[in-house]
């Protein structure tokens, strides 16, 4: 089961993509538990370690904490994990994409090349989650480590 996190403070724009995320399923096997955030700071707040997100879609443009500094902390708890920007009028910056994300979303897109989009986001959520990997678990932290990571 993956853990999809989506962040955006429209809460009808949430509803549209947990919609697409349904029907870019590619068969019954790819179950999802899906976390809404309506700001980055409800986000990050959840940062805690208590759920290990594999996939963050994640609106630019959210008020308090913008989409960058969220996307950063994400990055820096999440490394392994698929990270989806999506905006509907901010573009891309040179900060956007030190958070390596896998795509960029725009709003405007159509309905059919959202669902193209996403099919590839969750072959790409899949083969990340295919890899070899240990859990290490402190108190209420859990941590995940590649093997082809670990020298030693």
């Amino acid at each position: 089961m993956y853990s999809i996190a989506i962040c955006d403070d429209d809460k009808k724009f949430i509803t549209y993509i947990k919609t697409v995320l349904f029907q870019a399923r590619q068969n019954e096997k790819q179950q999802f538990k899906i976390y809404e955030f309506s700001s980055g700071k409800e986000l990050v707040w959840k940062l805690d370690g208590s759920v290990h997100f594999d996939l963050l879609i994640l609106d630019m443009q959210l008020g308090e904490i913008d989409g960058d500094e969220v996307a950063r902390i994400f990055r820096e708890r999440f490394p392994y994990s698929v990270l989806v920007f999506c905006s509907g009028v901010r573009l891309p910056t040179i900060k956007s994409f030190k958070a390596t994300p896998f795509r960029y979303l725009l709003k405007t897109q159509s309905n059919e090349e959202l669902i193209h989009e996403m099919q590839e986001i969750l072959a790409e959520v899949e083969k990340t989650l295919s890899e070899s990997y240990i859990m290490g678990h402190y108190r209420s932290v859990s941590i995940k480590v590649r093997v082809r990571n670990i020298l030693y």
